[in-house]
């Protein structure tokens, strides 16, 4: 430290001391600067106590000399030596021009050459993809694959036979029954409807409506005892607030029940909504979709989520509500995918306008 420094630094003002620190520090930082012998052409380097040649330069014992570089190329990355430029290959100490065949292009790595899109390495030139009818150049560029609702078969492509009441699948090879429908054999039969039932979240086959439970191939109306409420599952009941099962029937509970009760729905609650979904990289509570979603109804029968938060307006892309008929005023939850079956089981919409719906889970 600088003798000037000595006198002052014996103060104890937090703030003199803390520049003192700092001044000690610079000065040590500078003098270990001055010891360090630095030959033409190099650089301290990052640590300070020793030296690196400067780009362009590379280290030859104690000292640094220039990189030679030959027509064509470029210093490298690390800046101690050399590469050919794009289009160029190395050919012993030199750079070399790439000859590229017709339709051919610099590959990623620059020093060789691939065919362009719709074209195909054939020995040392590239000829052009054949396209039978109703085909397409595939993804990755040298081959092809039938365009959608065409199917290969040998050497072509042919299209893909509808039965009634069917649509392409998924790929775009195949096909799959529309919603409501059900494959039978190579065709699609309408699913039958009991009375009070619906189509199911797969749709090809059938479930009660709430209120109702399946017995046999039909379904029957729920008998609610006095003071008794649909389940939250909607296939059976249960006691409403302030009331207990007793066999078959509903009993006033005591107030010390009532509010041992009360406590206990709402730590049951508070953990259901509370449960994290992990989706696609994000996470949510059924509280944050409850709150950050609603429903836009635009029509008798469906309806789209919209969501506000990025993680959620991911989720509305998967799920959508349905509704049996223009005059239902609830809807269920339809979503894809598994991780998303929660949402399906315990949430529902129910209008509270003429094309809005809130959701409750």
């Amino acid at each position: 430290m600088p003798p000037s420094l000595n006198a002052k630094c014996i103060l104890t003002n937090p703030v003199v001391l803390l520049i003192c620190i700092v001044l000690t520090v610079l000065f040590n930082f500078e003098k270990g600067f001055a010891q360090v012998a630095v030959p033409e052409n190099a650089q301290l380097n990052v640590f300070g106590n020793g030296w690196a040649c400067k780009r362009g330069f590379r280290q030859v014992d104690q000292a640094c000399e220039a990189v030679i570089l030959p027509e064509h190329a470029q210093i490298n990355a690390l800046g101690d030596g050399w590469v050919c430029k794009r289009g160029f290959r190395q050919i012993n100490q030199g750079c070399e021009a790439v000859t590229l065949p017709k339709n051919a292009q610099i590959n990623a790595l620059g020093d060789g050459w691939v065919c362009k899109r719709g074209f195909r390495q054939i020995n040392q030139g590239c000829d052009a993809v054949t396209l039978p009818k109703n085909a397409q150049i595939d993804a990755l560029g040298d081959g092809w694959v039938c365009k959608r609702g065409f199917r290969q078969v040998n050497q072509g492509c042919e299209a893909v036979t509808l039965p009634k009441n069917a649509q392409i699948d998924a790929l775009g090879d195949g096909w799959v029954c529309k919603r409501g429908f059900r494959q039978v054999n190579q065709g699609c039969e309408a699913v039958a409807l009991p009375k009070n039932a619906q189509i199911d979240v797969l749709g090809d086959g059938w479930v009660c409506k709430r209120g109702f439970r399946q017995v046999n191939q039909g379904c029957e109306a729920i008998t609610l005892p006095k003071n008794a409420q649909i389940d939250a599952f909607g296939d059976g009941w249960t006691c409403g607030s302030g009331y207990k099962r007793v066999s078959d029937s509903c009993v006033a509970m005591t107030k010390a029940e009532v509010e041992e009760a009360r406590l206990l729905d709402l730590a049951i609650i508070n953990q259901f909504k509370n449960q994290t979904i992990e989706f696609e990289g994000y996470s949510f509570t059924l509280n944050e979709f409850e709150s950050k979603c609603e429903v836009y109804r635009y029509s008798d029968n469906y309806g789209d989520l919209e969501c506000r938060g990025s993680e959620l307006r991911q989720l509305a892309r998967r799920c959508e509500a349905y509704f049996t008929g223009k005059a239902d005023s609830e809807g269920d939850i339809e979503c894809r995918g598994s991780e998303l079956n929660l949402i399906e089981r315990k949430c529902s919409a129910t209008m509270y306008s003429d094309s809005y719906a809130e959701i409750s889970c």
